[in-house]
């Protein structure tokens, strides 16, 4: 498997869409316990505008894959926190019904250089 890209950050695709960032944040954190302290939320993870996200979820009982694209609010990069948040935003009601609906890092996957970069969901449960 190829190396994955935050897997130190722990989050679960349950509930509901988050309105704001902030709000986000906190539960974010809160979701760590002692582990928020060494987290970088606010730091660049990528050096892009737009990331693709592969994950699987059900159609009725046929699994399939699906894929969404987080854009940056800046145009130029993205943070933990911002890829989460949205992230988080546009796959929750696929996951939340869910086993696998653990966040445990994005695995990347083979890209074009016309394309932006590409990652799965390590889907836990």
């Amino acid at each position: 498997m190829s190396k994955s890209v935050l897997n130190d950050i722990s989050w679960s695709f349950i509930g509901n869409k988050f309105d704001d960032i902030d709000t986000f944040r906190n539960k974010l954190i809160e979701y760590q316990g002692e582990r928020s302290l060494d987290l970088n939320l606010d730091d660049i993870c990528f050096l892009a505008s737009c990331i693709s996200i592969d994950y699987w979820c059900y159609d009725g009982e046929n699994q399939i894959t699906k894929t969404v694209e987080v854009h940056s609010d800046n145009g130029i990069s993205l943070t933990p926190l911002e890829v989460l948040y949205k992230l988080h935003n546009l796959t929750v009601q696929d996951l939340d019904g869910i086993d696998h609906h653990f966040f445990q890092g994005l695995v990347p996957l083979k890209e074009s250089k016309l394309d932006s970069p590409k990652f799965k969901i390590w889907q836990g449960s």
